[in-house]
């Protein structure tokens, strides 16, 4: 599979990490959150890969996201990481 690199692409990654220790004032809840893309044309969609406690065995991949006027809401579920690749059109 020949590598294609990241030329004309943009990678939001997100990672929240809570520092070891009791923690009563935080949650283990999904968090959601508004993504805004600048300096872009996005495509029509971004492209979801998270890695999470529901498969510990891959990097799966999830539905695309909808972009509308180069924004979109993405949900986080807890303890995993996220990558949204986002086309550029």
């Amino acid at each position: 599979m020949p590598s294609h690199g990241i030329k004309d692409r943009v990678a939001i990654i997100s990672m929240g990490c809570t520092p070891f220790g009791e923690h009563w004032n935080k949650s283990a809840d999904d968090l959601t959150s508004p993504i805004a893309l600048q300096g872009a044309t996005p495509g029509a969609s971004a492209h979801v890969y998270r890695y999470s406690a529901a498969s510990l065995g891959a990097i799966e991949r999830g539905d695309d996201l909808a972009l509308a006027g180069g924004a979109l809401s993405a949900s986080f579920p807890a303890s995993s990481i996220t990558l949204i690749e986002v086309p550029l059109s």
